[in-house]
């Protein structure tokens, strides 16, 4: 859901047109990683999206499996050297990869380099790179098109990859943007068939007779509004750039929690 991003949504049109690299800075949660993959919807060609947060032998695999597929990648790997084919059967879930020893990883990268050219590729949390991946980073953008997504500040050998990207800064978002997406997150919340939490944030009271003493009434609707409703004002402090705010809805979504908690024991008890 982008909102108030027409700014920079322009320059990313205007960077893949061109064939230019570009790198989206700022805070964390401000909305880096949707914007990246927009980018990744409306790159045209060749392209892989890809988190920097992964090992070696992750990534090139991850690289390979979107920019060629199993069978292309298998076949290769079978006239190339005996026995790699095995370890491509398990493309799936980068935590479900194989464990590489040294001789496959330098084949695999091998193969990168003799195979893999042109095309964007689109690398998420680059402040989570390690050394190899930036190392990497750094030899592929050569090859391809390099669109990144990080928070700074990163380590020398993180912004040589930045070398020759335009930067491209996420601000918070102006208040009456962040009101509307808060408003569009809200859609579908009829507060009116929630019963009594309903009835109590309307400022309603309950008619009096209606529930007699000892009759339990069910109040877990109510904690479940009062968190969703800290956390979209934590979300609306972080977009608009309030500290206040955003603190404000940290403390309340931590009170509910540990709230819900006693009552619960309570009421086992």
């Amino acid at each position: 859901m982008l909102i108030g991003r027409k700014r920079e949504k322009e320059k990313i049109e205007r960077c893949l047109e061109n064939g230019r690299g570009f790198i989206l800075l700022g805070s964390r949660g401000i909305g880096k990683t949707a914007l990246l993959r927009w980018a990744y919807s409306r790159a045209k060609g060749k392209r892989a999206f890809i988190s920097a947060r992964t090992s070696r032998s992750a990534f090139m695999l991850e690289l390979c499996r979107q920019f060629e597929g199993e069978r292309e990648i298998e076949a290769e790997w079978e006239v190339k050297q005996d026995g790699i084919s095995t370890y491509l059967h398990r493309i799936g879930k980068i935590e479900e990869y194989p464990v590489f020893d040294k001789m496959a990883k330098e084949a695999l990268w091998d193969y990168i380099l003799e195979n893999l050219d042109g095309g964007f590729l689109f690398v998420d949390d680059l402040e989570k790179a390690g050394f190899e991946i930036s190392q990497m980073l750094y030899e592929l953008s050569t090859r391809f098109v390099i669109c990144l997504a990080g928070n700074g500040p990163f380590r020398d050998d993180q912004k040589k990859v930045i070398w020759g990207c335009e930067e491209i800064e996420l601000a918070p978002l102006k208040k009456e943007e962040a009101i509307c997406l808060a408003k569009r997150l809200g859609r579908g919340i009829d507060i009116a068939r929630c019963g009594i939490p309903g009835r109590i944030i309307k400022g309603e009271g309950l008619k009096e007779g209606r529930y007699v003493e000892g009759e339990e009434v069910n109040i877990a609707p109510v904690f479940l509004i009062i968190l969703a409703l800290m956390i979209a004002i934590r979300f609306i402090g972080l977009g608009t750039g309030e500290r206040e705010l955003y603190l404000l809805g940290g403390i309340g979504t931590a009170l509910a929690v540990v709230l819900r908690f006693f009552i619960y024991r309570g009421m086992k008890s």
